[in-house]
């Protein structure tokens, strides 16, 4: 394993916490709950090939639902199940991760399929790495042609996503950089290891991120390629930095981030996608007097919800002067928006979604935002309003990022 490549990933990976592709794969693990239910009821009676070919064709990526229903009819004993199962796919939305990589389990002796049903079951009773190992070193050694790791990788994940990793061919190229080698068996602990280092519970979220980001990066022949485009550099340190590879012709990671303080140069320069809840009760007097700053707007004593107007009109803004000027000014155009409105209701604080959008502009006015809303938004509620009272309010937490804006 590539440890000197962990620093890097971990960068990668923060940026990667604030994109959409994280959060539909954070609402898209429900599927996995869905899926471990699905493989324990298959499981109960006799195993057949038809019900492996259903495990492979109800879990695709874009299974379709005539073809879900079909196959949970297969696999699953009773009809109140699988209108209930069929329910909860088709409601949620939610599918699963992986293409097939074959269509149809078809030959098999009723000697290995009573292999197969056994390892299945045994892996629902894995607590650890060390027993996860164990157990898929003895089913590698069973060989048996049909059923390879990126066949049974997804129905072990979807059992147990805290321990067992995804294998197939679209983390091939991961897998290389990060110099891991060996079976299924060795990559247990070699991804278990990567999920203790980005504090992950669910390697179903690395999956998404190696999917989604580094195939693409690491095309590129230059490593060093990608840490520019992981620090994000100004002209300015761009420049010294051609002077530097220039000098030193090894162009070595470890002299780059030394010379440009490579964790901070993150932090201040990069454009990493941010939240923030915005309050849309201002003072302005009227619809008619409200107008796109650079104008002189009228208050009044009276505090006026106008959440139909700045949606209308595509922008937000308050009316505090200068006092939030430093937090407005430091939005960039693409992080995430919404109007909220917190109040009490039976005793209980609760916070109302009014509208979500993506940022287009900033004034540098310390007051005005232009925003894209989105059209046709129905408000929600949400049960947590800790931290949200103020005009503006960043949201960090990856739980309240996902209620909202998913």
């Amino acid at each position: 394993m590539k440890t000197e490549n962990i620093d890097k990933l971990k960068i990668l990976f923060d940026r990667f916490k604030t994109s959409r592709n994280y959060l539909e794969r954070v609402r898209n693990s429900q599927f996995c709950d869905i899926a471990k239910l699905i493989i324990s009821h298959s499981l109960n009676e006799k195993l057949t090939n038809g019900k492996l070919t259903g495990l492979i064709q109800i879990f695709k990526v874009k299974s379709s639902n005539s073809t879900i229903k079909k196959y949970l009819e297969i696999n699953l004993p009773k009809q109140e199940l699988i209108d209930e199962i069929y329910l909860k796919i088709t409601s949620l939305d939610v599918r699963g991760y992986t293409a097939a990589g074959k269509f149809i389990i078809s030959n098999m002796s009723e000697e290995d399929l009573e292999k197969i049903k056994t390892f299945l079951k045994l892996a629902f009773e894995v607590d650890n790495i060390e027993q996860a190992t164990k157990l898929c070193r003895e089913f590698e050694n069973l060989n048996l042609p049909q059923i390879k790791p990126g066949i049974y990788s997804p129905w072990l994940h979807y059992i147990n996503p805290h321990i067992f990793p995804i294998i197939n061919s679209s983390n091939k190229k991961f897998r290389k950089w990060m110099d891991f080698r060996g079976n299924y068996s060795d990559m247990i602990s070699q991804f278990g290891y990567l999920n203790q280092e980005l504090k992950l519970n669910d390697l179903g979220i690395l999956d998404s991120f190696i999917y989604f980001n580094l195939n693409d990066l690491l095309d590129k022949k230059d490593q060093i390629e990608l840490l520019i485009w992981v620090m994000s550099l100004s002209d300015e340190k761009l420049s010294q930095f051609h002077q530097l590879t220039k000098d030193n012709k090894n162009n070595s990671a470890e002299i780059i981030k030394k010379e440009f303080n490579f964790r901070n140069d993150i932090d201040e320069e990069s454009h990493i996608q941010r939240f923030w809840l915005l309050g849309a009760h201002t003072s302005l007097r009227n619809e008619s007097d409200m107008r796109m700053p650079g104008n002189n707007e009228v208050k009044s004593s009276i505090q006026i919800d106008r959440t139909e107007y700045f949606v209308n009109n595509g922008f937000w803004m308050h009316d505090f002067n200068d006092r939030l000027k430093d937090i407005v000014d430091g939005i960039k155009i693409g992080d995430k928006v919404a109007i909220k409105s917190v109040f009490v209701k039976d005793g209980q604080s609760v916070m109302r979604i009014k509208s979500i959008g993506h940022v287009t502009g900033n004034l540098k006015d310390g007051r005005t935002l232009k925003i894209d809303w989105s059209e046709n938004f129905e408000q929600f509620d949400v049960d947590f309003t800790g931290g949200y009272w103020s005009t503006i309010s960043e949201v960090k937490k990856e739980e309240h990022i996902s209620k909202i804006w998913i």
